[in-house]
């Protein structure tokens, strides 16, 4: 057998500095995107921002010179000139200044959100390297406080271990609302009895077993089988199924969580509002519109200054060698990091087009027009590597013409449209339909789902089992309220 070495023509890609730092900014969300531009431009003299005013609901850029306003959401957005402010005196004693007190809005009390006030739990909590994965896993909790993603998907777009996300979702759990971080009701009500315990409160153990036995059973209403199951009497399985309604909540994040002066949690009234990555809009021939919000609301440059000392060699005689050497570095970095966001936004562009293209009934008439797609397919189909669309979705917010503000991996979503039936079959029910009875309606109405495929998409969309659904001739769930309020025993 012959062996020889010699040079080889495959085309092998390289992992430069430009490749590393255009996955990082591509990965982010538009919150994110912010903070990361302020890290670097307070890092990097070299690099400078000229900032656009634009509508922070649709991104529009807006007119005016003394008031700004948005001519497609037709609203004034505010004064840019600052209100009359009179400044109240300072307390007797108090040593502070005068311009502490000049502004009442410095005495205001900032919201925080719900994952604001996760991560504020999780740091102390987390080990080395381990931040970056609680982020990711804590942005991709849904409005009821589930997680939204698998731990592969995660593990694909982080380039990490399930293990090391499992340790942080682990610690996830331990936080307070009780149950965030769940991948489901069933596994939400129980990390929420772990919690009671550990206050000391007891939890019935036919209660736990419910939960942990007979999820499926509950699911399908079929009490009987409970009983034979549990070899306990009925009234006995509505006092443990009494406990589970008002003790825990199946949905721990539907109300918007804040943190008291005293640092406690506490309800809020209204949640973050989310900003769109991209906003489709319909043209006046009907033809669907892309604009990327971020994409103009600032302008990056390298410092004139800089970039004349960097290409200048009559200044670098006038430099020492360490001192031209970082003026090179600076002007190198502030030029990877402005082709990183301009190879973003080039990304997201193409990638949404293609989503036009694919998905456009879904975008004009609504969920049930959603076409099966993969992530793979749509790689394939623009020809680039599904890591990268899988960085550009991730996190990532689309608002439809209709306004609605809508995650991008729905697009991706097949199970959607029959969410939307299962969601009108509930909505219609005179009794609580078993999830037996609601897959033989989908198949009557062409669509062949398994039994437990049904229970999952209705965990999902937040409807309790047909035997929690209506208590006492009061309908409960179908709205996707939950079976308590508040932490009780």
């Amino acid at each position: 057998m012959d062996f020889y070495l010699g040079p080889s023509l495959e085309p092998r890609q390289e992992i430069g500095p430009q490749l590393v730092i255009a996955n990082k900014i591509l990965l982010y969300g538009s919150a994110e995107l912010e903070t990361l531009l302020d890290e670097e431009l307070s890092e990097n003299p070299a690099l400078e921002v000229e900032e656009v005013a634009r509508c922070p609901r649709c991104g529009a850029v807006l007119s005016g010179k003394e008031q700004r306003f948005c001519a497609r959401c037709n609203r004034l957005i505010g004064d840019l000139q600052p209100l009359p402010w009179e400044s109240p005196p300072a307390p007797d004693g108090d040593p502070s200044s005068d311009d502490e007190w000049s502004d009442p809005i410095l005495r205001i009390v900032a919201p925080t959100s719900l994952s604001d006030y996760l991560m504020w739990q999780l740091r102390p909590m987390l080990e080395p390297g381990e931040e970056p994965l609680a982020t990711f896993l804590v942005e991709s909790l849904d409005e009821r406080g589930f997680l939204a993603c698998s731990l592969e998907e995660a593990s694909t777009a982080l380039g990490v271990g399930v293990d090391a996300l499992e340790r942080v979702l682990a610690k996830i759990h331990d936080l307070d609302p009780p149950g965030v971080g769940a991948r489901g009701a069933q596994e939400c009500l129980l990390i929420q009895m772990r919690h009671l315990e550990r206050q000391g409160k007891s939890v019935p153990p036919l209660a736990r077993q419910l939960v942990e036995q007979c999820w499926e059973a509950l699911s399908r209403g079929a009490l009987r089988q409970v009983q034979r199951s549990t070899r306990a009497s009925l009234p006995q399985i509505r006092e443990a199924l009494d406990f589970l309604q008002e003790c825990l909540t199946p949905y721990p994040a539907l109300a918007h969580w804040e943190v008291s002066p005293q640092g406690r949690a506490q309800a809020g009234p209204v949640g973050d509002y989310i900003r769109p990555d991209i906003v489709l809009s319909e043209r006046e021939d009907g033809s669907i519109e892309i604009e990327l919000p971020g994409a103009r609301s600032y302008e990056l440059r390298i410092n004139p200054l800089f970039a004349e000392l960097a290409s200048d060699r009559r200044a670098h005689k006038q430099m020492s060698e360490s001192e031209y050497a970082c003026v090179r570095e600076c002007v190198d970095r502030a030029r990877l990091f402005i082709r990183g966001m301009e190879q973003r936004w080039v990304t997201l562009r193409l990638i949404m087009l293609a989503l036009v293209r694919e998905q456009e009934a879904f975008i004009r008439h609504g969920p049930r027009y959603l076409k099966p797609l993969t992530r793979a397919q749509l790689a394939d189909s623009l020809g680039l590597h599904e890591s990268i669309v899988s960085r550009a979705v991730a996190n990532k917010y689309v608002q439809l013409p209709n306004s609605r503000i809508v995650p991008m991996s729905i697009f991706f979503d097949d199970s959607l449209p029959v969410k939307e039936v299962i969601r009108e079959i509930i909505a219609q029910e005179e009794e609580p339909l078993s999830d037996q009875e609601i897959a033989a309606e989908l198949a009557r109405r062409g669509y062949e789902v398994a039994r437990r495929t049904v229970a999952k998409y209705r965990d999902a969309m937040g409807i309790l089992p047909a035997a929690l659904r209506f208590r006492g001739g009061a309908r409960q769930g179908a709205s996707g309220e939950g079976m308590g309020s508040g932490q009780g025993g």
